[in-house]
């Protein structure tokens, strides 16, 4: 069996997922342990969460990415104001920057103190705990669809996977490799812990 174009969307699913799930655990970490925006944590932790949900929205060449209307319409501020905040000040640097939630995130700005003065750039986005639970539902249901999408395409796949011993494989996309998966390891536990579907 060879990739399909169907295979590059199954790709790409697996890989949305993957940034979701990644996505909700630095927001359930942030609301565990309290990571408010006054704690050093918070900068990077958001900025996590803000990339990660982003990833599958953007281009990937090989893929594409998914479309803005795969969003739940209930989420479709949130999922806005997500990407808007990522794209404007945390992975764009326009001198000119279009505004955001804390003005030109891109400006470079002078504090005059009577002891000295000191140059600054606005990049503090606060997401308050209703917000970031709100992300972790918005992911949830986004891993939702694309679990029920995933779960049709390994369908045809299964038999295929029958056939294979155990090992670890790399899914391959492009339509002039000679088979499906390509094996690159004698076992397949050295990613991390895995849920397990069974194939009998």
């Amino acid at each position: 069996m060879r990739p399909t174009e169907e295979t590059n969307t199954f790709w790409l699913m697996l890989y949305a997922m993957d940034a979701f799930k990644k996505c909700i655990l630095c927001c359930e970490s942030m609301l565990k342990y309290r990571i408010t925006p006054a704690e050093f944590a918070y900068l990077p932790m958001i900025i996590a969460v803000l990339t990660m949900y982003g990833k599958p929205f953007h281009r990937n060449v090989g893929v594409g990415k998914l479309d803005d209307g795969f969003v739940p319409p209930a989420y479709k501020d949130l999922h806005e104001l997500m990407i808007r905040d990522r794209d404007k000040i945390h992975a764009h640097s326009d001198a000119k920057g279009k505004d955001s939630r804390i003005g030109n995130a891109n400006e470079v700005y002078l504090i005059r103190a009577e002891e000295g003065f000191s140059w600054g750039v606005p990049t503090l986005v606060s997401f308050d705990e209703k917000e970031i639970r709100s992300i972790i539902a918005l992911c949830e249901a986004l891993i939702q669809k694309l679990d029920d999408d995933t779960t049709k395409y390994e369908g045809k796949v299964i038999e295929e996977i029958r056939k294979l011993p155990p090992g670890e494989y790399i899914l391959n996309l492009y339509p002039h490799d000679s088979s499906l998966f390509t094996r690159v390891a004698e076992k397949g536990l050295s990613r991390g812990v895995h849920k397990w579907t069974r194939i009998d």
